[in-house]
């Protein structure tokens, strides 16, 4: 499958906050897509017959809202009049070739982006003429819909087969476009598909939802900040509906020890389940492995609270369970059955409405500690600093066994994070030890320093960043070593402010599109590469994404 290229259909012109490019390796460049949403409006331009319109309109539906087992996801609304102007699929009824004009849907439009022909009175085939009208008119839809989401001509390919190269056109190939996957005959983009015009050719293959897979992938994405600021990557996951729909929680954590940070889901009954970040073939990551893992069956059920991070001496995360009902911690290890609890402590903590926890490793001794802020009237800041100890093997021969435990909390701070502050740890000035941080939510963001047994030196760091209801997250997003802190507006819109000496300095801003409502997000690293990225939870019934976005081009494209 050929997906579009931006730069042969329109030129490279200076982009605008609207546009972004994405590369990967020699499968990707610059491409052409629905940038803000997965669901797409489409309206009618012109008048035309009501129930060759409620076809074309099932027919949609049929083929690009029920991928099967194909992992992709996108939603056509609308399909009234159109208005004066509108963004999405605006459709003109012609007695014309049928064509789309590429990239058209992403901004707002007076005129048509998409010509469908329902006579073919001055244009058309003979079969399409008297033999298969309706057929023809269904597999046009498709063929089109598939330009406005982004795929090309499949016979446009550089490896198109010698019996489909004999008119010039079938050899052109542009510059730079995405080829995904092997030639496909029996793709919906194909000219020389000749099922397509036939009953029962009008049907996207195997191919084309596969590309569309790639391009509108359900389930989670990611992005990673690089040497060109933020960009979002393709990544894919299989049966994505049973993982992190509405009403579950999405984390990530390694637990699996490969170093790249797993796709982690607490759904309602408290189950804990897991797709694993892997590696293709190809050398591409893969966000989430094709196979899901029960880890346990019940150990996160609320009200219990789950903190992921390395509690032991192997190179897997553990879990960390606050317990509220009976006033104890839990340490679960991931072994050859899944989850199972190892470690169980006494202590009240982080079960008022008011207490936060976080772990961090706050002394650099490689081990993640519990932080608990306090918040309410105190504002104190409790660090249990996982240690080793020495226990009594109780062996008839006496002797000792050196293991890990997690001593009661202790004080490191005094009023800091206080009232509805959201509080955080990272290493802030690269010295391995996690510190503590504020975001006021009106403006100042707190820094304090850990001194391994302490917090200390209290100060701001950034004047205004992350206020309101915007959304605060904190991660070593360049790969500098030190935690940067990111911000993610309602619209949208995505700053970071990366870590310099005694402040968060210079800014990155883009239009991401992620994290915006229905989504929810976390901070990983999931291809191991020691950068911290945005992983987007999407419900798959009301997904939104944005890829990439340019400047339409002006001819039509059939």
């Amino acid at each position: 499958m050929i997906l579009a290229n931006a730069c042969a259909l329109v030129g490279c012109a200076e982009l605008d906050d609207n546009v972004s490019e994405v590369e990967q390796g020699s499968y990707f460049g610059g491409t052409t897509f629905f940038k803000e949403k997965r669901e797409i409006p489409v309206c009618w331009m012109t008048p035309g017959s009501d129930a060759t319109k409620a076809m074309v309109r099932a027919k949609i539906t049929e083929q690009y809202e029920n991928p099967g087992p194909y992992n992709f996801y996108v939603r056509f609304t609308g399909w009234g009049d159109c208005p004066p102007t509108s963004t999405g699929i605006r459709i003109k009824i012609s007695d014309e070739r049928p064509h789309h004009f590429m990239g058209l849907g992403n901004q707002p439009q007076a005129e048509a982006t998409t010509v469908l022909n329902f006579t073919f009175d001055s244009w058309g085939s003979t079969w399409c003429d008297w033999f298969a009208q309706d057929n023809c008119i269904r597999a046009n839809a498709l063929h089109e819909f598939g330009h406005a989401l982004g795929l090309q001509h499949e016979q446009q390919r550089p490896d198109t087969p010698s019996e489909c190269d004999d008119e010039e056109y079938y050899r052109e190939v542009i510059p730079g476009a995405l080829v995904y996957g092997p030639y496909d005959p029996y793709s919906i983009m194909n000219y020389c598909n000749n099922e397509r015009d036939e009953a029962g050719g009008d049907v996207l293959s195997a191919g084309d939802k596969n590309a569309l897979g790639r391009i509108y992938p359900a389930g989670a994405t990611a992005l990673e900040y690089d040497a060109h600021g933020w960009s979002g990557w393709f990544w894919r996951t299989t049966v994505s509906n049973t993982i992190c729909t509405e009403g579950d929680t999405c984390q990530a954590a390694d637990l699996d020890g490969d170093g790249r940070d797993d796709l982690v889901e607490i759904d309602e009954r408290g189950r804990v389940r897991v797709k694993w970040s892997k590696t293709s073939a190809e050398g591409l990551p893969i966000l989430g492995t094709d196979s899901i893992a029960t880890l346990s069956p019940d150990l996160c059920k609320a009200p219990r609270q789950c903190l992921f991070g390395n509690l032991d001496t192997d190179s897997r995360d553990e879990v960390l369970v606050v317990e509220p009902a009976t006033g104890e911690i839990l340490i679960a290890d991931v072994g050859l059955f899944g989850l199972s609890v190892t470690e169980r402590y006494a202590y009240p903590v982080c079960s008022g409405s008011e207490q936060r926890c976080k772990l961090g490793d706050v002394d650099g001794d490689g081990l993640d500690d519990l932080v608990v802020f306090t918040r309410g009237s105190t504002g104190d800041v409790n660090v249990a600093r996982r240690q080793w100890t020495w226990v009594y093997s109780g062996s008839l021969s006496g002797g000792f066994t050196r293991v890990l435990w997690l001593p009661p909390p202790a004080k490191f701070h005094d009023w800091f994070c206080v009232g509805g502050e959201q509080c955080e740890v990272g290493d802030v000035n690269g010295d391995h030890r996690a510190d503590v941080i504020a975001f006021t939510r009106n403006g100042p963001v707190w820094v304090a320093f850990s001194a391994s047994d302490s917090f200390w030196g209290a100060q701001v760091w950034h004047n205004y960043f992350c206020v309101g209801n915007e959304a605060c997250r904190v991660g070593d997003f360049n790969g500098d070593g030190k935690a940067d802190i990111l911000t993610l507006l309602p619209d949208g819109m995505m700053y970071t402010a990366f870590a310099e000496p005694a402040r968060f300095g210079s800014q990155n801003s883009v239009r991401a599109q992620h994290c915006v409502a229905p989504q929810t997000c976390a901070i990983g690293d999931v291809n191991a590469d020691g950068h911290a990225d945005l992983i987007a939870f999407t419900p798959r019934m009301t997904w939104r994404w944005n890829l990439n976005n340019f400047t339409p081009r002006i001819t039509g494209e059939p």
